[in-house]
């Protein structure tokens, strides 16, 4: 996280900081601060040293995208599910007209509606975690594609750090403890730098 050293004085530094390195009961974070400059510069060098291998780097993400955000499989499940669960829903009506409608042992009716009911939760259920699921899958598609316009649109390499570039193309930095970056970027490459 970014931190404010000497914030009422001349020497003010914004720099950034493990949010654990000083947190009680806990062992000291070895990773070192690093200035805001410091991980531009480093990003610059990585993303221009991506950039000379950018057509490889573009077939590769069209290939991971077509791959690993195919949301077929999931469209296929999410309509049966549905299909079930639409069945179920008129299956409770049924049974909740029929005990309404003519006298039934309710011990049965009861057992009758609860496995309904059961099994309508199951369904609900395994329905919400596909289209969680999907959805994970679809902004992954969304965060490559959004990679690729960016990579295919930059003419030259970079000069100077382009916030814009930074956030359409790296999804997260990790700090080691001997002060190196780890750049994530959104097709899923990670390059030291």
């Amino acid at each position: 996280g970014l931190k404010t050293w000497h914030s009422t004085d001349r020497y003010k530094k914004v720099v950034m900081l493990c949010n654990s390195k000083y947190k009680e009961g806990k062992p000291k974070c070895t990773t070192p601060s690093l200035t805001e400059a410091d991980v531009k510069e480093r990003f610059v060098k990585v993303y221009n040293e991506m950039f000379e291998s950018r057509d490889s780097i573009i077939s590769i993400c069209r290939n991971v995208k077509n791959k690993y955000t195919d949301t077929t499989e999931f469209d296929r499940e999410l309509a049966v599910l549905h299909d079930e669960i639409e069945v179920l829903k008129e299956m409770v009506q049924k049974c909740i007209s029929e005990n309404a409608a003519t006298p039934q042992d309710q011990e049965e009716y009861n057992l009758r509606y609860n496995s309904y009911i059961e099994r309508y939760e199951q369904l609900s259920s395994r329905f919400d975690e596909l289209t969680v699921l999907k959805e994970e899958k679809l902004a992954k598609r969304r965060s490559i594609e959004r990679f690729i316009a960016t990579l295919s649109k930059q003419e030259d390499i970079l000069t100077e750090f382009d916030n814009w570039l930074w956030l359409s193309t790296v999804e997260k930095v990790t700090v080691k403890s001997d002060g190196t970056l780890v750049f994530k970027f959104y097709y899923g490459a990670e390059i030291e730098g």
